[in-house]
């Protein structure tokens, strides 16, 4: 089955780009590259540690982004929409589909079209958790990752 991706990204570059001079010099800059990225996966592990939290985060983000760009629908809607609604928060999760749906992005984007299927499952929250569990299990087959416990949604 030929899935498109979603996309589900939080936070940005750390550090700019590195110049290659030596090895030495490289080898001290990817060090020095790699704890930063431990640093900030801890940090983003602490954040997201719970469904609740990481809805709150999602909602922040996504109106802030929706504030500072709202001719732009993003990823960062959809996500904050499916995290509502994971959590019981259906009005918020509708409002944030509804952003994406009302936006002025291409009708037929895969965007558009995941926002629109939990869009009508936004008032039935066992209904939106099953297919939010779908969507893990179907991006995760093509990249060859381990099962995945749905039961953790």
């Amino acid at each position: 089955m030929d899935v498109a991706p979603i996309s589900f990204d939080f936070g940005g570059r750390l550090e700019g780009f590195e110049e290659y001079l030596s090895d030495e010099q490289f080898a001290v800059a990817v060090a020095r590259l790699a704890d930063r990225a431990a640093d900030g996966a801890r940090r983003l592990a602490a954040m997201f540690s719970s469904l609740p939290d990481t809805a709150e985060i999602l909602l922040e983000q996504a109106r802030t982004e929706a504030r500072q760009a709202p001719a732009h629908p993003s990823w960062m809607l959809y996500n904050a929409g499916v995290a509502a609604g994971l959590v019981g928060r259906n009005d918020e999760a509708a409002e944030m589909f509804g952003r994406v749906l009302n936006g002025p992005g291409d009708r037929t984007s895969v965007l558009h079209l995941k926002a629109e299927r939990m869009s009508n499952l936004a008032s039935d929250a066992a209904t939106l958790r099953q297919e939010a569990a779908s969507t893990i299990v179907q991006q995760r087959e093509p990249l060859r990752l381990s099962p995945w416990d749905a039961s953790q949604l």
